[in-house]
């Protein structure tokens, strides 16, 4: 197996425990011996999925896709974690630094735009506001056609959702 299959296997893996931590709360699952998962469980889980994430979020920094590593910062903030800990906080800083060239592209900058504008608002740090008026501008630039969209149902989710976040930062 490559590196990049590697990586990329990791990415999906990290996605995946992004998406069902964050639809865990949505839909009860039944433990076999029990019948409902405690929260003691849950708390477990999550720290499993932190600790993965954690272990993954070094070789993300380096990546030629930065989407992943926006995502994986986001799904650990939602664990629990400060912006401001040692252990993301200079992803944060990292990542809304490079904003402008995350979200050059117009395919897949519409996704890292609305994710990166996601993941500022979550900071709650006002200094991130001028990154983010940056951000819905380049969202605006790409918003294609005359119906309003961002070229299909996908994007344009991801980009209300960021322009929703630079609104609320």
């Amino acid at each position: 197996m490559t590196g990049r299959h590697s990586l990329g296997w990791s990415a999906g893996l990290a996605t995946a425990c992004l998406a069902a931590l964050l639809l865990a709360p949505l839909r009860p699952v039944r433990a076999e011996s029990a019948g409902r998962v405690t929260p003691d469980e849950v708390k477990r889980a999550i720290g499993k999925g932190k600790e993965l994430l954690l272990k993954l979020l070094p070789s993300l920094r380096g990546h030629r896709e930065q989407g992943y590593r926006i995502l994986v910062v986001m799904a650990l903030v939602n664990c629990g974690m400060k912006p401001g800990d040692p252990l993301i906080a200079e992803d944060v800083q990292d990542l809304a630094r490079r904003a402008e060239y995350l979200a050059s592209e117009q395919y897949y900058g519409v996704y890292r735009a609305g994710l990166l504008l996601s993941l500022l608002a979550m900071t709650r740090d006002e200094r991130h506001k001028a990154v983010a008026t940056t951000l819905a501008r380049k969202l605006q630039q790409h918003q294609a056609g005359a119906n309003g969209g961002w070229g299909d149902n996908s994007r344009t989710q991801f980009a209300l959702l960021g322009l929703k976040a630079a609104e609320d930062l």
